[in-house]
């Protein structure tokens, strides 16, 4: 750790890539002392943030694991570790604030443009008033781009197990590519026991990964068989069936008082219910970044449609300057200066729900 307190991100960026240890060694090194400021930056930058959160919650993992273990087997080691675990976990919640920002941004990325900008908004609400000259306007630019009447369709679905049918879509279709390679092959063919331990072991194996899981077809698999094997180990472990890293104190005295052996199944379970939702946490944000990704490739596919779209309402609105003109000049005072863009936070749900029922009445008696 001390060497590479003394490297830079030059000297460490090829190592972080072909050695999970080095990683974790200089997640540990930032979090416990002073590094070279571009490692500490290039831990926090989008190429490596997702890595470093990872990093920090297996680390937090195993350090409450080793605090378990040295408080039973009274290790004098016990107090460094547990100043380590505050000084990880303090990481952690930096970490986690890094990556609510980026997914607070994100969303609104992928939010619809009439909630995000003033003038797809007064658009919108202008073709909603003209409905039948809108749709015909609408036709008549599709026709003349030579598109077909309607977009491609995907089927999505409703709530959060349909991200998973999303996903499986999308790959059938062939929005999302994604090859198999052997090894995803051999996890799609296994039956569901076998399955189960290859998910055990790849969360035994915190710094290596088991690439085949993270295919797109096996997301729902890899779900399921973590919170078997969450609600199976929890029971056993004293600790709680829930996705959380923090498991209810360990009461020594009863664990004493246990057979050694027993004793220690107990505390290696609580390490092994601790990689699990590590692995969870993970496996997560893999179906959030795909979910995305597929959203991401179903706006471009349908682009073109939605660019003639757009061209049919600017037609409308100059059919209609003075109602379009109205409905600007109302969307004005909630968007960023000089900008089109509606200020994050300008307006709750119901505070836009009621600005656009004011402006549709407005349409209406204009």
């Amino acid at each position: 750790m001390s060497e590479v307190r003394k490297m830079t991100y030059a000297d460490l960026e090829r190592w972080w890539e072909v050695d999970p240890n080095v990683l974790a060694t200089t997640v540990v090194a930032d979090a416990t002392g002073h590094v070279h400021p571009t490692v500490s930056a290039a831990l926090r930058s989008e190429e490596w943030l997702d890595h470093w959160a990872d990093v920090l919650y297996a680390t937090v993992g195993e350090l409450d694991s080793s605090a378990e273990r040295m408080t039973y087997t009274g290790d004098p080691r016990l107090p460094r570790v547990t100043r380590q675990c505050g000084q990880v976990h303090l990481r952690m919640q930096e970490a986690n604030t890094l990556l609510r920002q980026r997914s607070r941004a994100e969303g609104r990325d992928l939010m619809p443009k009439t909630v995000t900008d003033a003038r797809q908004a007064a658009l919108s609400l202008l073709a909603k008033h003209h409905r039948e000259e809108a749709t015909k306007l609408r036709a008549e630019e599709i026709a003349h781009r030579g598109l077909a009447p309607d977009p491609p369709t995907h089927d999505w679905g409703e709530g959060p197990a349909d991200a998973f049918d999303a996903i499986e879509n999308a790959v059938r279709s062939g929005l999302l590519v994604a090859p198999i390679a052997a090894q995803t092959r051999r996890l799609i063919h296994m039956r569901e026991r076998g399955f189960i331990v290859a998910v055990g072991h790849d969360v035994k194996q915190q710094r290596e990964r088991n690439d085949g899981l993270r295919h797109p077809l096996l997301l729902r698999r890899w779900t399921a068989a973590l919170t078997y094997l969450r609600d199976t180990t929890a029971a056993q472990a004293g600790g709680i069936a829930t996705w959380t890293l923090v498991q209810p104190a360990l009461d020594m005295d009863a664990l004493r008082a246990l057979p050694s052996q027993q004793a220690w199944l107990v505390i290696n379970r609580r390490r092994f219910l601790r990689g699990c939702f590590q692995r969870w946490r993970e496996c997560s944000r893999h179906v959030q970044d795909v979910v995305r990704t597929v959203a991401v490739r179903t706006e471009d596919e349908r682009r073109p449609w939605s660019e003639a779209t757009h061209a049919s309402r600017i037609t409308l609105a100059q059919r209609h300057p003075a109602q379009y003109r109205m409905l600007r000049d109302a969307l004005e005072p909630y968007t960023e200066p000089g900008t089109p863009k509606i200020r994050h936070g300008a307006l709750t749900q119901n505070q836009r729900s009621e600005l656009f029922a004011s402006l549709r009445e407005r349409l209406a008696a204009s």
